[in-house]
């Protein structure tokens, strides 16, 4: 899965990664700073995600100073039962303004503009042990596949002085250990 965030932004070039023999690097029209991506999936010019908002009409919807944080699923190695070049989407977060939403807040956000939800896979007080048990499990998205991971956030938003918005991703062992993976962890 990669990280979602709409936001429409135009390829300028492309060259190899000096380092990686399946990554490029994309330089980003308007930003001072460059992406790693897959070789071959862009080309300059291209708009980056453009396509899963075009393919989710209910991104169109959205009330303006919105943004919304997810998973792109289907584009990698794992296809999470997806083929035909078909992609899935599932919303982890929504910022309005400057401010997330708290758990309950954007359960509400996302059934009134029908944005599709990551599992909840657990709700309760934060231990290595309630988090870990998901550690090497098979997805329940598609339970023929790994889960690449689970995202760790409290139910009323917080920030912590050293690193800000608290929310932490833990990244499966089968997952980054896999051969011929396709991911840009």
């Amino acid at each position: 899965m990669s990280i979602f965030k709409v936001e429409v932004v135009k390829i300028n070039s492309i060259n190899p990664h000096p380092n990686a023999n399946r990554l490029d690097i994309a330089s980003i029209e308007g930003m001072a700073y460059q992406v790693i991506i897959v070789k071959g999936n862009f080309h300059p010019g291209d708009l980056v995600y453009i396509r899963a908002y075009n393919e989710n009409e209910a991104f169109q919807k959205l009330p303006p100073a919105t943004q919304i944080f997810g998973e792109i699923y289907g584009v990698q190695d794992i296809k999470y039962g997806l083929n035909n070049n078909n992609i899935g989407i599932a919303i982890f977060a929504v910022r309005r303004g400057s401010y997330f939403l708290n758990y309950s807040d954007f359960v509400a956000f996302c059934e009134e503009f029908a944005l599709p939800r990551v599992p909840v896979l657990y709700i309760g007080a934060y231990t290595w042990e309630a988090v870990s048990q998901f550690n090497n499990a098979n997805s329940v998205v598609s339970p023929n596949c790994i889960m690449e991971g689970v995202i760790v956030q409290p139910i009323i938003e917080k920030t912590h002085p050293e690193i800000g918005r608290v929310v932490l991703k833990l990244i499966s062992d089968r997952y980054l250990l896999r051969k011929d993976g396709t991911e840009l962890h």
